[in-house]
């Protein structure tokens, strides 16, 4: 008997914006019962919260994301914006001056 192929499957969990963090794709822990840690970055415009502590959520096993804690704000000069959720965007003399560089 010879192996052909082998199929690996595996259960992720999907890119995430929260609390103006971002999350990226991560694979889920193996037993049923794991949190995978994994630290989130500020989008663009924010920076973190006066706690100071990164943001961090954890991806289940099922390929769901749980309890993100810490957070990001949008950064001075920035405000979120109002038609997508967790982005910052300039105000007109934020956009002005990054033109000017």
């Amino acid at each position: 008997m010879t192996l052909m192929s082998v199929h690996v499957y595996y259960v992720t969990c999907d890119v995430i914006s929260a609390g103006f963090a971002s999350f990226p794709v991560t694979s889920a822990g193996s037993e049923s019962t794991s949190l995978t840690a994994v630290d989130g970055q500020c989008v663009d415009g924010a920076t973190l919260t006066s706690e100071a502590r990164p943001p961090r959520g954890h991806c289940t096993a099922d390929g769901s994301w749980f309890l993100v804690t810490g957070s990001c704000q949008c950064a001075a000069g920035y405000q979120p914006s109002e038609q997508r959720d967790n982005v910052c965007i300039g105000t007109p003399s934020t956009r002005s001056q990054k033109l000017d560089v």
